[in-house]
């Protein structure tokens, strides 16, 4: 708009010199004409005064007309320039935009691959936690009735209780449950190794309950307040 605006002084410019030129041209001519330098004919004297008459008017029209295409043009400018901070502006927008969305999508990466790991981990100790669980079970049907139950009933606590940290967050030591803490001191030790028995080195495993050495049954298992039991027949 500033330059057509520009393209049009120029024009109505030019337009005025041509103007200029025809009166200066006509001007020579009446002089020229003028017999003896005496006083130029009536006829002659009215049409000057109407072309002079006729290029102040268009003058004035000129220099109204600029007044406006500058007026405008000066518009345009400012317009533009509220036009080129608002793009700045949304490109500063826009380029934090792209940032903050390769941070989400670099996080998201991140936690997709925590997600997963955690997953395979929590999948491998699911199956180690049922190895353990069989192999408890098994043992404790070939032991006596009397014994039987009991070491069933702490196979069923223990379970019980790494379920409900399993529910609450990730694994951590904690005190055994109250049917561990009130049996004997052969099976509170077995718990206590269980949780603090590590993983093999690389296996990338979780460490599950271990198991008590057969060693360690042989003393009679003893709850708080009931009387001993015999030991454990051979296997």
């Amino acid at each position: 708009m500033a330059l057509r605006a520009m393209e049009e002084q120029q024009h109505i410019i030019g337009s005025l010199h041509e103007l200029v030129r025809t009166l200066k041209r006509r001007v020579g001519e009446l002089e020229g004409a003028r017999p003896g330098g005496g006083a130029a004919p009536a006829e002659e004297r009215r049409e000057l005064q109407e072309a002079l008459a006729a290029s102040e008017h268009a003058r004035g029209a000129a220099e109204g007309r600029c007044a406006s295409l500058a007026a405008t043009a000066a518009s345009a400018e400012k317009d533009m320039e509220v036009l080129v901070a608002h793009v700045q502006d949304v490109e500063f927008q826009l380029e934090r935009e792209r940032r903050a969305r390769q941070l989400a999508d670099g996080t998201c990466a991140r936690l997709t691959e925590s997600a997963a790991a955690l997953q395979t981990e929590a999948h491998h100790a699911g199956l180690e936690r049922t190895r353990w669980k069989a192999l408890a079970t098994a043992l404790a049907h070939r032991m006596e009735p009397s014994v039987q139950s009991r070491v069933l009933l702490h196979i069923r606590a223990i379970e019980e209780e790494d379920d409900r940290r399993r529910g609450d967050g990730p694994r951590r030591a904690a005190a055994p449950p109250a049917v561990v803490e009130s049996a004997s001191p052969e099976v509170h030790s077995a718990w206590r190794r269980s949780c603090d028995d590590p993983a093999p080195a690389g296996s990338g495993a979780r460490a599950g309950p271990a198991l008590p050495s057969l060693s360690t049954y042989p003393a009679p298992l003893r709850r708080a307040g009931a009387r001993a039991v015999g030991p454990l027949p051979p296997l």
